[in-house]
């Protein structure tokens, strides 16, 4: 994924992309092994670190993870 850490997140209605990225003050992140991976909503002009609503890190169902090493 263009050399960052990324991941795709699953929500009971809804999915989107994380990725391991220097945002300040970003209202919604996961810190997972290490990196702070910020929550990106892909569906409108969210910022990134926004979401749509009733779609916060503590309604994460699916959590998959893609490492740059992982990719062809």
């Amino acid at each position: 994924a263009c050399g960052y850490d990324v991941a795709f997140v699953l929500f009971d209605d809804h999915a989107m992309t994380a990725v391991d990225v220097d945002v300040e003050n970003p209202e919604h992140w996961v810190e997972q092994d290490g990196h702070r991976y910020v929550l990106c909503e892909t569906t409108s002009d969210w910022d990134i670190g926004r979401t749509s609503p009733g779609h916060a890190e503590s309604d994460i169902l699916y959590w998959c993870p893609v490492k740059p090493e992982d990719t062809v």
